[in-house]
């Protein structure tokens, strides 16, 4: 018998666990050292905390992130039903 293993997954989470997190659940590969940058960069990535010397991802800063990176649902690529050539407005 094959049964799925869940995982309960901590409130925070050390960068490996995050970025094993936002593969797992969120489907958005995201390197442990891709983590490090943006967090010592300030910039891009999912906010964290640190205690003492390590940072700390809370899970549901990481889900809040991982939903505003993938933006909204659709139904169409933008622009689509467009002659093939032609740009936007109708003009060439």
């Amino acid at each position: 018998m094959n049964e799925k293993q869940t995982y309960s997954w901590p409130a925070n989470l050390r960068r490996p666990e995050a970025a094993r997190y936002l593969g797992e659940v969120h489907n958005m590969p995201v390197a442990a050292n891709t983590l490090a940058n943006w967090f010592s960069l300030g910039e891009g990535g999912p906010p964290a905390f640190k205690a003492g010397r390590t940072p700390l991802y809370p899970r549901a800063a990481l889900d809040q992130w991982a939903k505003a990176r993938l933006g909204s649902l659709r139904t169409r690529s933008p622009g689509r039903g467009q002659a093939r050539g032609q740009e936007r407005g109708g003009q060439r």
